[in-house]
């Protein structure tokens, strides 16, 4: 007996609502789905399956439309904008899908329309245009788990969007919270090298904010290396990596004389 496990696999712009599909008066298997656009209804799961349905209509009338309108923006950015939302949200086969189409984030049926797109948002997009430049005009949605409509939209640059990312990590230093590049611009630091003290898991702000810096082989004498040792040995190996400065990944490698100090006996 076949296994149907049809919900949430997507085919086209349209997603399958349901596991199983059933049977129409022609004995044509139907199952519920929904477009991007946020239509509803039954279809052919045959025509779905060998792509031969792809949208609910939408996209055709919208195409259709579009051939037949000169708009004159198909270069402009603003319209590349456009697309781009919807290419995130509809083709699976795009990397940036999962985080977009893929969690269930969607376009409103309003903008599905480009027309209706520009009217809500081309003005503030030429006022920020003007101030930070094409390149750092990107759209922002305020809510990262809501959907590109106009209520939850705005123009951003390159920095705030990061500052908005599900991944932003919040670093509580000096009383106040901030994200990693906003604490790198406010002090002054390179944002890359304070990253990269991240992966390096430096985690005492401290340390980590520091202009000052050096590295663990500049810091750390073969005195301090045994030193570290021998307290591992008495169990304080919690509190080594703040006692000297250095990450914990650091204190790994000493104590199982690995990388750059195996040498070091």
């Amino acid at each position: 007996m076949k296994q149907w496990k049809l919900k949430g696999k997507v085919f086209g712009k349209i997603i399958c609502l349901k596991n199983k599909p059933v049977r129409d008066k022609r004995k044509n298997y139907i199952i519920l789905g929904q477009c991007i656009c946020g239509v509803k209804r039954m279809f052919d799961y045959y025509s779905l399956s060998r792509n031969l349905t792809t949208s609910c209509g939408c996209f055709q009338k919208e195409a259709t439309s579009e051939r037949f309108t000169k708009h004159g923006m198909s270069r402009d950015k603003f319209y590349r904008i456009w697309q781009g939302m919807r290419y995130r949200i509809s083709n699976p086969n795009l990397d940036a899908y999962q985080n977009y189409g893929g969690r269930g984030i969607k376009v409103s049926v309003k903008w599905q329309n480009f027309y209706k797109f520009k009217k809500d948002m081309y003005e503030s997009y030429l006022e920020h245009l003007k101030e930070f430049g094409k390149k750092n005009t990107t759209i922002e949605r305020k809510n990262v788990n809501g959907d590109y409509c106009k209520k939850n939209c705005r123009w951003a640059t390159m920095q705030e969007q990061g500052n908005n990312k599900r991944k932003s990590v919040i670093i509580k230093y000096k009383n106040k919270e901030q994200t990693l590049i906003q604490w790198a611009k406010e002090l002054g630091l390179n944002y890359d090298t304070v990253q990269s003290r991240r992966k390096r898991k430096i985690n005492n702000p401290e340390l980590l904010f520091s202009k000052n810096y050096l590295s663990s082989m500049q810091k750390l004498t073969r005195e301090k290396v045994l030193e570290i040792r021998e307290k591992y040995k008495r169990g304080l190996g919690k509190i080594l990596a703040e006692e000297y400065g250095v990450s914990g990944g650091v204190i790994s490698e000493i104590v199982n004389f690995s990388r750059n100090y195996a040498k070091i006996i």
